[in-house]
């Protein structure tokens, strides 16, 4: 139901969409990214069977195939369950990792969140850093906001003169629905851009907050989840926003960061945000603007597509140099990394 077009204004007739006389259910901004969450829940691994939080998140770490669980059982009936590589399993690789306890992959996981921990003490640096990008980002916005609203009115009035031409009979339907495809992909990219523009800075700054103060908070945060009401729930969620993938292998786990963490935590960061520390050790200190408890941690200027995304779904990465952050790299040409769990 979610996936159909009427609820965003539309009718579909022999395969092309036509604008509909109802109101629209919603923004084809909030109809594209369900759309995308849909896509994501449909693969992944499915939880019916020997469910367990790090399902779908662990991965082996000398093939990369998924690691399912299998229970092995002892001649005293005592089970004991397993990580395994679905690769080996299902011979589709040569893949000779071992099966390793499931407990013991807890604890390797628990282990590498101890190592990614961010250090409180270079927070207050990075905090610097971003509050002097989001003013330059601000400063800038104004002009690409006008010419994306430009660009946006001159789609819409294509697509219009598009179905003017189909009704005259100028445009085969074939055509009609390749052209559509292509202006609703386009305007569903004008509209994310405009919407991370529109994003309030104050908004953005606390939002950013909160990722920071997870970054420095991840490791007690996740040991404390293992004790808490809902925690296999709570860690699978904490897995699932931090990392794209965790590998693991009979001694050790490691993970591939998803996005704002990619970003506050890469190494680049830490080292740009020393680096600015060392040559402003003289200046006073600046009030802090991102509200952390405590000790704010490194994030890099976590680029405006990012900042977007965190408000628009309650979160690409640019690149730093040693003396500072530059602008072009703070709006990436391509699209938002994929939406943190509810």
């Amino acid at each position: 139901m979610l996936t159909t077009p009427y609820y965003r204004g539309e009718v579909v007739y022999q395969g092309a969409h036509y604008p509909g006389k109802h109101q629209p259910l919603t923004d084809p901004l909030t109809w594209t990214r369900v759309q995308q969450v849909l896509a994501s829940h449909a693969t992944g691994e499915k939880q019916r069977t020997h469910p367990h939080y790090l399902k779908s998140s662990v991965f082996c770490g000398n093939c990369g195939s998924r690691l399912i669980i299998t229970n092995s059982k002892n001649r005293q009936g005592t089970v004991y369950p397993y990580f395994i590589c679905l690769g080996r399993h299902q011979k589709t690789t040569d893949c000779q990792q071992k099966a390793v306890l499931i407990e013991r992959v807890e604890e390797l996981v628990e282990a590498h969140y101890d190592q990614i921990q961010l250090d409180p003490a270079l927070g207050r640096r990075i905090e610097t850093m971003l509050r002097a990008e989001l003013r330059s980002q601000h400063a800038s916005s104004e002009a690409e906001q006008h010419a994306l609203t430009t660009q946006k009115t001159r789609l819409e009035d294509e697509q219009l003169r598009l179905l003017q031409a189909h009704y005259a009979g100028a445009v085969p339907v074939e055509l009609l629905k390749r052209e559509q495809e292509r202006m609703t992909n386009q305007l569903a990219s004008i509209d994310a851009r405009l919407t991370s523009l529109n994003v309030e800075r104050s908004t953005v700054e606390g939002l950013v907050g909160r990722a920071l103060e997870y970054a420095i908070h991840c490791a007690s945060a996740y040991r404390r989840a293992k004790h808490a009401k809902g925690g296999s729930t709570v860690r699978r969620l904490y897995n699932q926003a931090l990392f794209t993938k965790i590998y693991v292998d009979e001694d050790r786990a490691w993970g591939e960061l998803a996005e704002p963490f990619r970003t506050v935590m890469d190494p680049e960061v830490k080292r740009a945000a020393r680096a600015e520390g060392t040559s402003g050790a003289n200046r006073a200190p600046e009030e802090p603007v991102l509200g952390l408890n405590s000790s704010p941690d490194a994030t890099r200027s976590v680029g405006e597509a990012y900042l977007a995304e965190l408000a628009v779904r309650e979160t690409k990465k640019p690149v730093l140099e040693s003396t500072g952050l530059k602008e072009s790299m703070l709006v990436p040409p391509t699209g938002f990394e994929p939406a943190l769990p509810p």
